[in-house]
């Protein structure tokens, strides 16, 4: 069974993934203004390789952007990534962010949008 447990500041909503007591990856929002109009956040995250593939990641963003919208009041989520990154992609793609058309820095932005 895959565990949350959350690490909280005033900026940062983490979570730890630990399966069977061994930390395998987190995610997480961070630059997040809660006063900004529209509220936003970025989120990322990341996992050990050997567990790349198994939906896990996708659970615990799905878990996060429900806690963005609900909890923490968001307008829109952003992410970014690697170019070569494509899993991450795929994976953001699946959660219906819509990429940028524009490359910036060598990464891909994402975003979505609240409904």
């Amino acid at each position: 069974m895959m565990l949350f447990q959350p690490m909280q500041t005033q900026r940062l909503h983490m979570r730890e993934l630990t399966l069977a007591h061994q930390l395998i990856g987190t995610a997480g929002f961070h630059c997040w203004n809660p006063n900004g109009v529209p509220s936003s956040a970025e989120i990322g995250f990341d996992l050990a390789p050997s567990y790349w593939g198994k939906g896990l990641m996708q659970q615990a963003l799905k878990t996060l952007i429900r806690m963005g919208w609900n909890v923490m009041k968001l307008d829109w989520i952003e992410a970014t990534v690697e170019q070569e990154n494509i899993q991450s992609q795929r994976l953001l793609e699946k959660l219906n962010f819509v990429k940028s058309d524009e490359l910036k820095d060598g990464l891909f932005y994402y975003t979505l949008h609240r409904k």
